[in-house]
């Protein structure tokens, strides 16, 4: 054994210690061989290091671990809300916001503001790191309800004006408006929200060399 192993022993080296970084225990060691921190006493590790900041509330405005990202996604898809679902061109010239199909003939559109108002709820209830985590995986699903539903709207759309140019045996064209295009894009920010809501970047820890 060499002097430098010799050195990182323990004097009691049938006493199980543990490294107060990743809780790790070793026997017959002085200092963690991952983190270069000297070991201690189960006794005296006391709480993770991490236990209060991961439960404690995040401020009510903090943009922090995906709450900006999900909160820009909601607004895109709010205002896509307002804009035109698609448009058609040709014998029949007409065009409709999301919000206008809604409230017509499309009730099923309703739940895009309102898959965008649990979003917000979910923000508004899981305010601690560890509350957030456990919510990702509705704010994927929620993040995903809009785009699906403008899909299929706009698959129903396109199967209308088919119908209407078979009947007056003139072209119909059907343009995808504004507004589908800005739900697919703001589901983007929510689904990254999703992926990383509640997760803080893993801290660096300084390792310390023998003989420094």
């Amino acid at each position: 054994m060499s002097v430098s192993d010799r050195g990182s022993a323990s004097p009691t080296s049938s006493r199980v210690l543990f490294c107060p970084f990743c809780r790790e225990p070793f026997e017959g060691l002085a200092h963690c061989p991952t983190h270069e921190l000297q070991l201690l006493p189960f006794s005296e590790l006391g709480e993770p290091l991490d236990a209060d900041v991961d439960h404690q509330p995040l401020p009510r405005l903090s943009p922090r671990l995906g709450r900006g990202l999900l909160v820009l996604g909601v607004v895109l898809t709010l205002v896509a809300f307002l804009c035109p679902l698609a448009s058609f061109s040709g014998q029949v010239s007409m065009s409709s916001t999301l919000l206008g199909m809604a409230r017509a003939r499309s009730p099923r559109l309703w739940l895009v503001p309102t898959a965008m108002f649990a979003q917000l709820l979910v923000l508004h209830r899981r305010k601690s790191p560890v509350e957030l985590r456990g919510a990702r995986l509705t704010v994927l699903l929620l993040a995903l309800l809009p785009s699906l539903i403008v899909l299929s709207k706009l698959l129903e759309v396109r199967s209308v004006a088919a119908l209407m140019a078979n009947e007056m045996r003139s072209a119909v064209h059907v343009h995808v408006g504004a507004g589908s295009w800005l739900v697919w894009l703001s589901a983007l920010p929510m689904l990254r929200a999703g992926m990383i809501l509640g997760v803080r970047a893993p801290r660096r820890v300084q390792t310390l060399t023998r003989g420094s």
